[in-house]
């Protein structure tokens, strides 16, 4: 029972606050991964059991994965096990490793902020395509 009520006040101690910490950012994604279709409570109860099987959200050690780890994970009885949710996990360290270089210049040209710089052009892009393609044409 302790183990959940660390799970949750860690979350509580994250949430809503600036991190810099890449393996920090990587265990609130993948609590937001577990999340859809439960609590809240629940998934953030689950942090200490992710950082056991996640390999303390070691992305290189997790982009390793594959189907007897995925097995080995769904065996776990204090796991959330939906297959999906565990892939998914798996796919975002990959993608991280992927995005590696690019996390790594940012913030060289951007300063400590730039993931929020990525995410305001990404959405600024969108929101400028989006017009693009439904404003009327004069």
């Amino acid at each position: 029972m302790s183990d959940k009520t660390n799970g949750i006040a860690r979350y509580h101690a994250l949430f809503g606050t600036e991190i810099h910490d890449p393996r920090v950012m990587f265990e609130m994604l993948t609590v937001n991964v577990f999340q859809p279709g439960l609590n809240w409570r629940i998934a953030a109860s689950k942090l200490p059991v992710f950082d056991r099987v996640f390999k303390h959200f070691d992305v290189y050690e997790i982009a390793k994965f594959d189907e007897p780890d995925f097995e080995k994970i769904e065996a776990d009885p204090e796991m959330i096990r939906n297959p999906r949710k565990i892939r998914a996990v798996v796919q975002n360290a990959r993608a991280v490793l992927n995005l590696s270089l690019n996390l790594k210049i940012w913030p060289i040209i951007y300063g400590p902020s730039s993931l929020r710089m990525i995410w305001l052009k990404t959405r600024w892009f969108r929101i400028r395509v989006r017009w693009a393609r439904w404003s009327p044409k004069i």
